[in-house]
């Protein structure tokens, strides 16, 4: 793991974990840990120092996300990690009324067994955004050099706490830019106005 710095206030490394484990670790603190701490304390402690709270299931609307991230980020590991869901046989629309086509859904869930499945229809849509990705001048440039998934530990302290250990995992570093990037999907892509807002309601800008 390579040592870093920064203004001499700042020191951390190179954590090579994958996403499950950077979540399951309970040794430091990351924003979203820190963002419900502020909100309550005892939710803090019940959920993320105790266990007592079940795992939340992700929405269609955060799986998505996160396909559309593993795409754009991962590249090759997408297809390792998720598969479409048929909607046809040989053209013939998916009736899962059909003996014969209940058999072959089981068949495809087992073959694909291990993969996140996604509606075909997310397919497009990823996609059509990986295309306005690559169009875009500026963030084409900004992918087509760098490391996803970097996770890092530090410390940090200030008057109030010291030395307190915490936790990130960047989505996109490019350390010969010194660029860091977040990759947000939205629903508002045709009024960046609403995107501010949502921007500021979801505290984004604290990560």
């Amino acid at each position: 793991m390579s040592i870093w710095k920064w203004d001499g206030e700042l020191r951390g490394q190179i954590w090579d974990v994958g996403n499950e484990e950077y979540h399951a670790d309970r040794t430091a603190d990351s924003s979203s840990t820190l963002k419900v701490a502020r909100k309550s304390i005892e939710l803090y402690q019940a959920d993320y120092l105790k266990g007592e709270i079940e795992p939340f299931s992700a929405s269609p609307e955060m799986n998505f996300g996160s396909a559309f991230h593993c795409a754009l980020l991962e590249g090759g590991e997408f297809e390792n990690r998720y598969v479409y869901e048929p909607d046809d046989i040989d053209g013939e629309p998916i009736n899962k009324r059909l003996k014969a086509h209940r058999e072959f859904l089981e068949g495809w869930k087992t073959s694909n067994a291990g993969k996140e499945t996604l509606p075909k229809s997310d397919g497009e849509r990823i996609a059509g955004m990986m295309k306005s990705v690559r169009s875009h001048a500026s963030a084409s440039k900004l992918f087509s050099t760098g490391m996803p998934e970097v996770a890092v530990k530090f410390r940090m302290g200030h008057e109030a706490v010291s030395n307190y250990p915490l936790k990130a995992m960047f989505d996109w570093v490019c350390p010969e830019r010194g660029i860091i990037a977040d990759v947000k999907t939205t629903r508002h892509f045709g009024d960046i106005g609403v995107f501010r807002r949502e921007i500021a309601s979801r505290e984004y800008h604290c990560q």
